[in-house]
């Protein structure tokens, strides 16, 4: 057997290898990597790449191995490159931050389903989704009802004496959340003085204001894209209308936006509260400084994500239960599968980034 020894190491070598390969844990990552959505994606991306080689420097026995595909923030794309992930090896998947791609990703049985942990996501469906038909789905974000309840909290009580409209795109999120304001406004007894829609993405929202002046607003809340306000607020300027502009959650992509230089300074936004204040994401910071690495929320979120994804992949089958670790600091997920650890608060848009406001309003 001595004598055979010498012949068999190529084949046990090539075993081993094997046996290693198969023991390694896959972490999919799929988020947008090119569109509108890229720079958000891609920060997302190396905060999982931060998490993964962090934990394979302190675990080299236990090493997880990092995939990653570009969603593009479409459907077709989001559904080829998550199942060029399972043939990867993905266990779970992290990073899904468009509505579309993300429900279609999840219109399929429950057990078809890669458990998936999202970001900048709170549509119902998702709650929905997991009461009725088991999705594995789970979020950092607070539920939906959190943005139109903190919109009345912060905004209304700011505008407490201030004539306002509320302003909506038409999609499913800007018209739901549009009517969910309205609904509160009117319990408390602070309707808005004028409704109107408009459409998304255009140069000029010009002539939508010249009607609404009319009525005598001096604020509106913009249901839509975070370029959709950006517009409103620099026509108002244009205008010479004293407008109060505010928008909700998709203003968190303004600062990746092309053109910020011509974003007016003022505008109010209801946004998470900064993932980079806090104590853990802090000290990271510092430290990446020093290597000239730059990190915001969506790279904190990634790599929080990512932490959890990893903390799943222990045994044989996905899990997610029980507290875990991250940068962003302990997180648990509840019953509806969101960890909500990040409350709402508002902002305001001063020199390119959102500093918060709310004690303004307190």
């Amino acid at each position: 057997m001595a004598g055979l020894r010498p012949l068999l190491m190529p084949f046990l070598f090539a075993a081993a290898l094997v046996s290693a390969e198969a023991q390694t844990k896959v972490v999919g990552v799929l988020t947008p990597l090119s569109g509108r959505h890229e720079n958000l994606g891609k920060q997302l991306l190396e905060g999982a790449k931060a998490a993964i080689a962090t934990h394979n420097l302190a675990n080299p026995g236990n090493r997880v191995q990092l995939e990653f595909r570009d969603s593009k923030c479409e459907v077709d794309a989001a559904l080829k490159e998550e199942a060029a992930l399972r043939k990867a090896g993905a266990e779970i998947l992290v990073g899904p931050m468009c509505n579309r791609p993300l429900i279609a990703l999840l219109d399929r049985k429950a057990s078809e389903i890669l458990p998936t942990l999202v970001a900048f996501q709170r549509d119902k469906r998702l709650e929905d989704g997991r009461k009725k038909n088991g999705w594995p789905i789970y979020t950092l974000e607070p539920e939906a009802k959190a943005e139109p309840q903190a919109i009345v909290k912060f905004l209304l009580n700011r505008w407490s004496e201030t004539p306002y409209a509320i302003l909506d795109d038409g999609s499913v999120y800007g018209r739901g959340l549009a009517d969910d304001i309205q609904g509160l406004a009117e319990a408390r007894g602070q309707s808005p003085v004028a409704l109107a829609n408009f459409r998304p993405l255009q140069t000029s929202q010009a002539h939508v204001l010249r009607r609404l002046a009319k009525s005598g607003i001096k604020a509106i809340y913009v249901a839509g894209d975070a370029e959709d306000v950006s517009v409103f607020a620099k026509d108002a300027i244009r205008l010479g209308l004293e407008l109060e502009v505010a928008g909700g959650e998709p203003l968190a992509l303004l600062p990746f936006i092309d053109g910020l230089e011509q974003v007016p300074e003022g505008i109010l936004a209801i946004l998470q509260t900064q993932a980079v204040s806090l104590p853990k994401a802090e000290a990271l910071i510092d430290r990446m400084a020093k290597a000239k690495i730059k990190v915001d929320g969506a790279f904190l979120r990634g790599m929080a994500l990512t932490q959890i994804a990893i903390g799943t992949l222990n045994g044989g089958k996905v899990e997610l239960s029980g507290k875990y670790d991250t940068v962003l600091g302990s997180i648990e997920f509840k019953q509806d599968g969101r960890a909500d650890i990040l409350p709402l608060e508002l902002f305001v848009w001063r020199n390119g980034k959102f500093e918060p406001q709310s004690q303004l309003t307190q």
